[in-house]
């Protein structure tokens, strides 16, 4: 699904990874309830076999490459961009779940 977000301002790219989000926690058994858009969480997903509640936090993590010399030889390393939940969403047990470009979802640890 690899499309370019470059042209998207931030609250675009953030409400595109939303709904990736809500797709993919679908399709992988949670039945996902949006937020408001404000506060600290903003997807409350509830699975019922086994019965597991998650706040989750959606993050637009685009993949970034570094290039790595050694003697031999140059890679090409491609990986996700960091990005922090805040204390407020640490103490309440908040889930990161990243979403990058090609629109990939993975749950990060924090």
């Amino acid at each position: 699904m690899g499309i370019s977000l470059g042209f998207m301002n931030t609250a675009t790219k953030g409400l595109w990874a939303e709904n990736i989000a809500m797709k993919w926690l679908l399709e992988n058994n949670w039945h996902p309830f949006r937020g408001f858009n404000i506060g600290p969480i903003d997807i409350v997903a509830i699975k019922f076999k086994p019965f597991n509640i998650r706040l989750i936090d959606v993050k637009y993590l685009p993949l970034k490459t570094a290039k790595i010399k050694t003697k031999k030889k140059e890679y090409n390393y491609i990986y996700p961009r960091v990005r922090q939940l805040t204390n407020k969403q640490t103490k309440m047990g908040v889930f990161m779940l990243g979403v990058n470009e090609k629109g990939e979802c993975k749950f990060v640890k924090n």
